[in-house]
């Protein structure tokens, strides 16, 4: 009797956790068409610092970022260091996006999709957030999937050969549908799971991580000038990141995940309005795409086999068999990498680990703005022309401020700047910060006249801590030298300057490493 009440459990649990791995022929199709045009969107923005952060001369030299990068990382970049050549791995990502988005050879668009993502993705990896490893691995997974069931020019060609007929949409159920669903959700369960601490329990961390000197937009910073509006958004960001994904998994109910997938798409546009994160929104609003629950009857999922037209020993059998393989020993792969970042997630996975986890692209490090506090930082790049104006460089030549620039991060050209400037002063990137100073230089200089060329730039990195502020609007007035215009006891301010050009001789005005004697 035990042991019949005990596989009776077992199923009732099995059940939610089997229906939650289904997902719809009709939904993959709208998620095959809009990861199609965001690759596409995604080529036409890059294209606009495509020479400053691709080209031998700016600020990431293909040598450079060999180096940076970890074992096993690849890249089609890699194969030539000629600017022709780049900007071709950045028209195969349009392309494939073209080819995605109509659904005309799927399953190859696909592959070529992943590949030029993840190629473009490490050549310029010092410039990258969460949201474009997110992406890598969903369309990894996709790869799997039937995507060109319904809404594909694939599709159309099938259901006009004679003696075809148009199937309706229906699920699908398999390995890769499950790694896909689990995907999804555990980036939110490790972010939620690393925001239980410190400014996110007391209810004050939305407020800081919305400021102009941080990640916000000026209408995020404007949201949580009230106090218990960046309460709110605090402790509903934590709960739904907790909450949400469990209960995906364990309630049985189509409506309930509807709602849930609703307001987790929701969560993702306030995102969007309201901080400064490049590409994470839009790409959590696509991966919730899938996870809508059919809406069709009760019909049951179609599972991945190999058709039994196919005889194991043909090419089409033995090309299954390698499918599976691979989408299992991915998997593997992802499966370790995510426990092994849980477990430490400050340290570097071993090599027998890193070297897969580089291969495949499939990154688990997803602790997002664990750690937010009353903090408020930004970045200049002062520059000497030679007509004689100090404007910064890193703002499109505008008139230099030192303190507080208008705009903060929020005035740099896009997110990419912004991500760039904001992990440079780490310890990190400092093999890479003369590389950046300099490609900064030469792009201002090729498209700007010999009068206005840059005979010095000097690029620093300022933080201010106000341990006593609980909202980031609280924060002291600061004069033009950066000291507090009101009694602010607690207020520290340290500034570094982490790189410059021409390069400074060693020990000549290095006061990053002066403080790190310290």
């Amino acid at each position: 009797m035990p042991l019949s009440r005990l596989l009776s459990l077992a199923r009732r649990l099995w059940r939610p956790l089997q229906s939650a791995s289904q997902l719809d022929t009709a939904t993959l199709a709208v998620f095959r068409i809009a990861a199609g045009c965001l690759l596409v969107a995604d080529a036409g923005l890059r294209s606009r610092d495509c020479w400053l952060f691709m080209a031998p001369e700016g600020m990431f030299p293909l040598a450079k970022i060999r180096d940076f990068l970890g074992p096993g990382c690849w890249s089609l970049s890699f194969l030539s260091p000629q600017f022709s050549w780049q900007t071709l791995v950045l028209g195969l990502e349009a392309l494939a996006g073209c080819l995605l988005a109509a659904g005309w050879f799927t399953r190859v668009a696909s592959v070529l999709a992943w590949v030029a993502w993840v190629s473009l993705l490490r050549r310029t990896a010092p410039a990258l957030n969460a949201g474009d490893y997110w992406l890598s691995c969903l369309l990894f997974w996709s790869m799997f999937l039937p995507l060109a069931d319904h809404l594909s020019i694939d599709a159309w060609r099938r259901t006009a050969a004679p003696h075809r007929q148009r199937h309706p949409p229906s699920t699908v159920l398999s390995l890769a549908s499950a790694a896909f669903v689990m995907q999804v959700l555990l980036v939110y369960s490790a972010a939620g799971l690393a925001k239980l601490q410190g400014t996110w329990l007391a209810g004050t961390a939305a407020g800081y991580a919305l400021s102009l000197h941080d990640h916000g937009t000026p209408f995020g910073a404007t949201l949580v000038a009230n106090g218990w509006v960046a309460k709110g958004l605090t402790w509903g960001t934590l709960a739904l990141e907790l909450i949400g994904p469990l209960a995906y998994w364990c309630c049985d109910s189509r409506p309930l995940r509807r709602l849930l997938a609703s307001c987790f798409m929701l969560f993702h546009l306030g995102i969007w309005g309201t901080m400064t994160v490049g590409l994470f929104a839009p790409v959590g609003m696509l991966a919730w795409i899938p996870l809508w629950p059919r809406l069709v009857g009760d019909s049951p999922p179609k599972r991945a086999q190999r058709p039994a037209a196919v005889s194991a020993s043909s090419a089409a059998g033995w090309l299954f068999r390698c499918r599976q393989a691979v989408l299992v020993v991915a998997l593997l792969v992802a499966g370790v990498a995510l426990l092994g970042t849980l477990w430490r997630p400050r340290q570097t996975l071993p090599r027998w680990l890193e070297v897969p986890v580089n291969l495949l692209c499939l990154q688990q490090s997803w602790a997002m703005f664990g750690d937010v506090g009353p903090l408020e930082q930004w970045v200049t790049g002062e520059a000497l022309l030679a007509d004689g104006r100090t404007v910064d460089l890193l703002r499109g030549g505008r008139a230099f401020v030192g303190v507080r620039p208008p705009g903060g991060f929020w005035s740099l050209p896009n997110h990419r700047w912004h991500k760039l400037f904001w992990e440079l002063p780490k310890e990190r990137l400092a093999p890479l910060r003369s590389s950046v100073a300099a490609g900064l230089v030469a792009d201002w200089n090729r498209r700007h006249p010999a009068t206005e060329a840059v005979v010095s730039l000097e690029i620093r990195t300022t933080r201010v801590t106000h341990p006593d502020r609980r909202n980031a609007a609280n924060f002291p007035a600061l004069t033009p030298s950066g000291i507090a215009a009101s009694p602010a006891p607690d207020t520290v301010l340290r500034q570094w300057l982490i790189a410059s050009w021409p390069p400074r001789s060693a020990g000549t005005g290095n006061l990053d490493r002066f403080l790190r004697e310290r």
